[in-house]
């Protein structure tokens, strides 16, 4: 979590640094993944966090009619990251 935040705040500023907010963000994944019926996966090497992915369940509008009814559900990747030392092995796939 660290990481990820600490790359995004190099893009914009206004994010506080990652030893700041990985916590308690990572409190809020896990609660946002179970009212969403979402999921964190954790990719291990040994026992060293490589990178995770969060993925949550959201809903297009029941209203809205351009899909069949079945297909309104959908998986939504929020957050995805892959430790930099680790990148290119295929962690990701």
């Amino acid at each position: 979590m660290r990481q990820l935040q600490d790359t995004e705040r190099k893009l914009s500023r206004d994010r506080p640094p990652g030893a700041d907010m990985a916590a308690d963000h990572t409190d809020y994944l896990l609660a946002l993944c179970r009212e969403k019926q979402g999921t964190l996966l954790v990719a291990l090497e040994d026992t060293v966090v490589t990178g995770f992915i969060v993925v949550i369940t959201e809903q297009e509008d029941e209203e809205d009619r351009h899909l069949y009814p079945d297909y309104r559900q959908y998986g939504l990747v929020t957050d995805l990251v892959v430790d930099e030392e680790y990148r290119g092995h295929g962690i990701a796939r």
